[in-house]
């Protein structure tokens, strides 16, 4: 909050700072997506493999249905994480987010 009120006391509009939100939390999400898709379907492969395809022969498959769904949570969170802090921000006069704790 600090941050954010150190940029708006510099000159950063209201509209800028959503902006500026809008892409830290795309950058979270997305890199987040990115890096669970890399790490998490080998480990779904291997675990997938390991139990089931041994056992009843069932061979893996790309979980599509599951990752759209995991993707769109994760970009209705992100816009939920861009909503609130922007909101509260617009309403805080810059003296209040300079001193905020």
């Amino acid at each position: 909050m600090k941050e954010y009120g150190g940029m708006r006391a510099i000159g950063m509009s209201n509209r800028q700072l959503v902006k500026m939100i809008i892409a830290e939390a795309g950058t979270y999400g997305i890199s987040g997506v990115i890096l669970g898709c890399i790490i998490g379907l080998p480990m779904h492969w291997v675990i997938y493999v390991s139990l089931i395809t041994n056992i009843w022969g069932t061979p893996w498959s790309v979980p599509f249905i599951p990752l759209m769904l995991i993707i769109a949570i994760v970009l209705f969170t992100s816009f939920l994480a861009i909503r609130g802090p922007a909101k509260q921000l617009q309403k805080m006069s810059i003296v209040e987010n300079i001193s905020v704790q």
